[in-house]
């Protein structure tokens, strides 16, 4: 009892230096950016050009709805393109649209910083201010309390320290920043722009609509569009462009007995070692600054790749938070995973959603999911997780809704009582519609 105590009391001490550090961070940086030599404030953006802006353009996939939009004043077409506006126009007002084909835009825009952020040049003029100054090594003299603080507690070495400082850093974030979105098509001949305005978080988020003959002439079509699988945009804000993509849903326009799959993925404990059932080695590894594979299941990845003839997609789906998508994102290629859509989690913590990550994957999985599958009917699906958490349960909820579309479960067993629990849950299921595997015993297709 007391031990737990103890450690809860480690908990929060911990969240409080991280809160402190977190808000004195920004307090210098106000400070440090906002005010020229004379003392004047900047321009309310001008600062930004200063600061390391990045932006992160999110994997995301072309949703298709039934037509379910109402012609009216309100109807939001997002481009500035008249012939693509009038052409849904028309299929809207002439009841002949049987499927809306959605695009969606989704990233976030952050201040790149990291603990040397004081070293950076442009906080050099500063150094004659003496309230600069003081702040600054006040600033370097709590990191070092930090940084011991962790080290005793956790045993953490300085680069997971780090990681954890910069996790943090990064959920500081400009808010109503216009960014350009130019979406990349040769037929469209640049003449396809939107403006995309950040939220109070620093999300932005837009969907543009298509209708089905738009869709089909634009991205599955070979002359205009070369890589049938991504939808290429570049998202421009100031001096800084960064491509984006969205998965192509060309199924419809497939011929009839053509047989094309998809990947749903877990991430955690399913293709990246995170032992999530143990906290301190959860910690260890959701900051270590690379990532560690489960070796063999990017060959299995590769290997049904190659089985059924490339005509594949892979999405996966987790419960970490968007935060941590550019390390995602660099462990799936690093690694030679095929790369997907992803499917995170949306978390801040001016406004708590930091604390949905604590929250059950059963409450945001199963959505995530089926959203996949009713986009992409046709497709037959593999779908990948572990037993550490609720994986499982939640796949043979989905096989029970989509009894024809979902063709196998793989379940990773992390531990024999978990895989015992595991072959319960899934015990009314027939056999072939699942395997359970390990480090040794790997998963066969």
């Amino acid at each position: 009892m007391q031990k737990q105590t103890n450690l809860k009391l480690c908990f929060f001490f911990l969240f409080f230096l991280l809160s402190l550090s977190f808000s004195l961070h920004f307090i210098f940086l106000y400070y440090a950016y906002s005010n020229d030599n004379n003392g004047n404030l900047f321009p309310t953006l001008s600062h930004f050009l200063f600061d390391p802006l990045h932006i992160d353009t999110f994997r995301t996939f072309t949703k298709i709805e039934n037509n379910s939009l109402q012609l009216n004043d309100n109807l939001n077409i997002f481009y500035n393109n008249n012939t693509l506006q009038n052409s849904l126009q028309n299929s809207l007002q002439n009841n002949n649209l049987k499927d809306i084909y959605i695009v969606p835009i989704f990233g976030y825009l952050y201040y790149h910083t990291d603990l040397e952020l004081f070293n950076h040049l442009y906080l050099l003029q500063y150094e004659n201010y003496k309230f600069y100054n003081t702040l600054h090594q006040f600033w370097k003299f709590y990191l070092k309390i930090l940084f011991n603080f962790l080290y005793f507690i956790f045993n953490l070495e300085i680069n997971i320290i780090k990681e954890i400082e910069f996790f943090f850093l990064r959920f500081s974030a400009p808010s109503d920043i216009s960014i350009k979105i130019n979406l990349l098509n040769k037929n469209l001949q640049n003449n396809f722009t939107i403006n995309i305005v950040t939220d109070k978080f620093g999300y932005f988020y837009k969907e543009i609509y298509f209708n089905e003959n738009d869709y089909k002439n634009l991205f599955c079509n070979k002359k205009f569009n070369k890589n049938l699988q991504w939808i290429n945009y570049e998202a421009i804000i100031y001096n800084f462009t960064k491509v984006g993509h969205v998965m192509i849903n060309c199924d419809k326009f497939t011929k009839k007995n053509k047989k094309i799959y998809s990947v749903i993925s877990d991430i955690d404990d399913s293709i990246k070692i995170t032992n999530v059932t143990n906290i301190l080695q959860m910690i260890k590894n959701t900051f270590d600054p690379k990532f560690q594979p489960i070796p063999y299941m990017s060959i299995f990845y590769n290997n049904l790749q190659k089985k059924l003839q490339k005509n594949i997609n892979f999405h996966y789906v987790s419960s970490s938070p968007y935060i941590l998508y550019p390390k995602l994102e660099s462990f799936i290629i690093n690694n030679n995973f095929p790369i997907g859509s992803f499917h995170l989690r949306i978390s801040h913590l001016e406004n708590f959603t930091f604390f949905t990550m604590l929250k059950s994957s059963k409450i945001t999985k199963p959505l995530q999911i089926k959203n996949i599958i009713k986009s992409f009917k046709k497709r037959k699906f593999i779908l990948v997780g572990d037993s550490a958490e609720n994986d499982a349960s939640i796949y043979r909820q989905c096989v029970k809704e989509f009894k024809k579309q979902i063709i196998k479960i793989y379940i990773r067993c992390v531990n024999e009582k978990s895989c015992l629990l595991v072959e319960r849950e899934l015990s009314d299921l027939p056999k072939r519609k699942y395997q359970l595997f390990n480090d040794t015993n790997l998963p066969i297709f």
